[in-house]
């Protein structure tokens, strides 16, 4: 067992306490606990059992006085995840989890304050969002365990009992609603087309170039998204889809590549009022200009209509699962990592891409 050494730091109080701070060194780096006891014995009792731990890499190696909230930041700068997710996973912690745990210790942080943080957030946050938190500090705290800061995990004595709900049912828009918004020959009618026509994800449709689409194949070859930073400057970029499943190819029905056809014509002679033309590496979805639209106006664009603008996504998706196709061919359209994650949002569910156009054409087109 590693040699320990036991360091009184007070005298002792009024009721006999007095406090011990312990060191044991295995390796390069000590490793410190401090402690109140009454008792020399005691103190003996725990610096040996320290020491076994130590022995053993139960032993945590963060210091006692790295804040919960440092460590957050810690771990973020060294996060390697899609710009999407990161600004996701920030936003989650800036705003709920280091005002709630920030001030703990790493080392103090139990598994009851984790529970009465959740039940502080019951109520205020949507399950989506409570799900989040629960993934963030989860991941966070792996990552901490990974590196010996912690010996475990709290969130491992929490599996199933945080309060974050089930994951929301798909909620399709109405066919009729679809053929309204379609009617609708401003840019956010193309971007409507997109989520309905492929399926497409808000950042997606919004990412999608001119040199993404084959007009002779009647496909579009998903590569991109548009993300919404939340720096201070309000700039946005584009970057990877969701996950490296996002990158696919989907064919359209041909109504909507008529639609696309006479959308870029317009946006031709738009583009040369301005003194400019169309390029290949300009978004589909764009301003007047040429310039990406911002995302966020796209979404509060179709709440004034209201419907939520995933929900076009979750139509297109719906209609080819309650067709019959394949689960495994649905999650490919859908840019999913496997077939159980469709199968868990649409329930039950077209072999070839084009008999899946053929689908949501007949259905809105």
């Amino acid at each position: 067992m590693a040699a320990y050494n036991i360091q009184w730091r007070s005298k002792p109080d009024a009721v006999g306490f007095r406090t011990a701070r312990i060191k044991v060194k295995r390796g390069a780096k000590p490793h410190y606990k401090t402690v109140r006891v009454r008792t020399v014995r005691e103190a003996h009792k725990i610096a040996a059992a320290f020491a076994a731990d130590v022995d053993h890499g139960k032993a945590a190696l963060a210091p006692a006085r790295l804040l919960f909230s440092t460590f957050l930041d810690q771990w973020l700068a060294g996060l390697n995840v899609a710009p999407l997710t990161r600004i996701n996973y920030t936003s989650a912690v800036n705003c709920h989890i280091k005002p709630a745990l920030g001030s703990i210790a790493l080392r103090s942080l139990s598994p009851l304050v984790i529970k009465q943080a959740f039940a502080g957030w019951v109520g205020k946050l949507k399950p989506s969002s409570l799900r989040q938190l629960r993934n963030v500090l989860a991941s966070a705290l792996k990552s901490a365990e990974k590196f010996d800061l912690i010996s475990a995990s709290p969130m491992r004595k929490l599996q199933g009992e945080l309060p974050v709900g089930n994951p929301a049912k798909a909620v399709p828009v109405s066919a009729d609603k679809i053929t309204e918004l379609l009617q609708d020959d401003t840019v956010y009618g193309v971007a409507v087309l997109l989520c309905v026509a492929a399926g497409l994800r808000r950042g997606e449709a919004c990412g999608l170039q001119w040199r993404d689409i084959d007009f002779d194949l009647s496909t579009i070859r998903i590569e991109r998204q548009l993300l919404p930073l939340l720096g201070p400057d309000g700039n946005e970029l584009f970057g990877p889809p969701k996950s490296k499943y996002g990158v696919r190819t989907i064919r359209l029905p041909a109504k909507a590549m008529d639609r696309l056809r006479d959308h870029r014509r317009k946006v031709t002679e738009v583009l040369l009022r301005y003194g400019k033309r169309l390029a290949r590496e300009m978004p589909v979805v764009c301003s007047d200009r040429g310039y990406p639209i911002d995302v966020k106006l796209l979404t509060a664009w179709a709440g004034r209509r209201g419907i939520k603008l995933h929900n076009l996504r979750h139509w297109h998706l719906s209609e080819l699962v309650n067709s019959g196709r394949p689960l495994a061919e649905v999650a490919k359209i859908a840019g999913h990592s496997s077939a159980v994650i469709t199968a868990r949002i649409y329930l039950h569910a077209p072999e070839d891409e084009g008999k899946a156009a053929e689908i949501i054409g007949k259905a809105v087109f």
